[in-house]
């Protein structure tokens, strides 16, 4: 299992155990077994639970790292498969670790109808988030349930709405130097 982790995913770059340098080892088994402690003490071990140990990851990670779903999957005895299935399904799950600042636009269709795909194309544009240099992350979600402030986005998990593109990305540069 050990083994299969390391090598599963280390800063999203695929490696070797012999390439990760003794402390780094030493760190992963220690963070491993920190969660399944963790885990143990705060979910039963049933199917029901993944869901629930899944947001627990992203509440205390920002985000699921694949040596973190193979041990909650080891845990509640459910095959990664399923597990990255499940992590995969849902918006709000992140897979991939976030850049600075997250910024997720509602493209539910009070949002659409009120502009919602101007203001992601805009900040998409303003904001490059495909470049390694990028402070942000842009993410669309289906509906932030906000329809009467449409269009809305969230900047850090921090919701706004009745927004035009112009404002948006106001916005976004005012809470990203802050």
């Amino acid at each position: 299992m050990l083994i299969q982790a390391i090598t599963l995913c280390h800063n999203s770059a695929k490696i070797t155990p012999s390439e990760l340098a003794s402390s780094e080892v030493s760190r992963l088994i220690t963070d491993q077994n920190s969660l399944r402690r963790e885990l143990r003490a705060k979910f039963p071990r049933n199917h029901g639970q993944l869901l629930p140990a899944l947001h627990f990851l992203q509440h205390e990670f920002g985000y699921l790292p694949d040596w973190a779903m193979e041990v909650v999957g080891w845990h509640l005895g459910i095959p990664a498969s399923e597990v990255y299935g499940a992590a995969t399904s849902y918006t709000e799950l992140r897979i991939q670790q976030p850049r600075a600042t997250v910024v997720r636009v509602c493209t539910a269709l009070s949002c659409l109808t009120q502009g919602a795909a101007g203001i992601l194309s805009s900040l998409e544009a303003e904001l490059d988030p495909g470049s390694a240099n990028s402070r942000f992350t842009l993410e669309e979600t289906p509906c932030g349930f906000l329809c009467g402030m449409a269009p809305a986005i969230e900047i850090d998990g921090r919701w706004h709405g009745r927004l035009d593109p112009q404002s948006a990305i106001q916005l976004v540069r005012n809470v990203a130097n802050d």
